[in-house]
């Protein structure tokens, strides 16, 4: 994962700003990368399962509160996405590590992308992305240093290293716009409250004899 991400082809753009759900401002820069240098949570093209480098917690699963590998239809939204991969996925921009390339925000873009890339359905994208490249510093010609079979993808590389933790996924996914079921809640709590917390929880409820 790091080898691929290390010595892959990088064209630099415009710095820029993010703000998370919380209001806190994100310097950084965006930079169009080979689509197989990213590293989401979950590979598309392995059957959904966890992606071979990315950072898992002591059990071995994912830090994403969104589990890909169990959640049918959220690979049938990725499955979709990915069959016409267009402009919408140029609009809110891929956030990935720069020590590691893996995938802070958009891991659903990201292995959409990745599935286009495989199915040559990202025209769409390839064309919008070529047509507004300077709004993000880039030129239409650079997409043409990237190979057919491993196109470019636009991402948003912060200054600082965030570190790779399920809180940090969490801090993204708290955006509105990503509204999450009650099972994706539950695993996003499961994630992110300590073993303290969660005996503390077991024990306030132990004290009542009903839910009632």
């Amino acid at each position: 994962m790091l080898a691929r991400w290390q010595n892959a082809t990088r064209i630099d753009g415009n710095e820029s700003a993010i703000v998370d759900a919380d209001g806190n401002v994100i310097e950084g820069r965006y930079a169009l990368v080979p689509v197989s240098s990213i590293t989401p949570s979950h590979n598309p093209l392995n059957g959904f399962k966890v992606s071979e480098g990315a950072t898992v917690d002591e059990n071995g699963k994912t830090l994403n509160d969104r589990d890909y590998e169990k959640d049918m239809a959220a690979q049938e939204f990725v499955k979709k996405a990915g069959s016409d991969f267009d402009a919408r996925a140029w609009a809110e921009p891929i956030i990935v590590s720069g020590e590691s390339g893996e995938v802070l925000s958009g891991n659903n873009r990201s292995m959409s992308a990745k599935l286009a890339a495989a199915n040559k359905t990202n025209g769409k994208y390839l064309e919008h992305a070529r047509k507004f490249a300077a709004n993000y510093g880039f030129k239409a010609e650079d997409f043409d240093q990237f190979d057919e079979n491993d196109p470019a993808i636009a991402v948003f590389i912060p200054n600082e290293n965030l570190p790779m933790t399920s809180e940090t996924f969490a801090r993204f996914n708290r955006d509105t716009k990503k509204g999450q079921n009650k099972t994706e809640k539950a695993v996003k709590l499961g994630k992110i409250l300590s073993d303290k917390a969660v005996e503390d929880i077991a024990y306030t409820i132990d004290q009542y004899e009903d839910f009632n």
